[in-house]
């Protein structure tokens, strides 16, 4: 049998889902990213003075 490729667009949290799914069915799964990384908005790029990353730039958190 001859096993069915799938391209699928984008490798964000959906996009990793979408390939695992693909996978789990036998099928081969082509995934296209324009970035250089996996992840999507889940990406942390921002890194704080103490080498930590944040998920919003100006996000900040109170704690009373």
């Amino acid at each position: 049998m001859k096993v069915r490729r799938v391209a699928e667009v984008g490798a964000g949290c959906s996009g990793l889902t979408c390939v695992k799914a693909c996978l789990d069915e036998g099928l081969e799964p082509v995934c296209f990213e324009s970035s250089d990384d996996i992840g999507g908005l889940w990406r942390f790029k921002v890194m704080t003075p103490r080498g930590r990353t944040l998920h919003f730039e100006n996000f900040v958190l109170k704690i009373f």
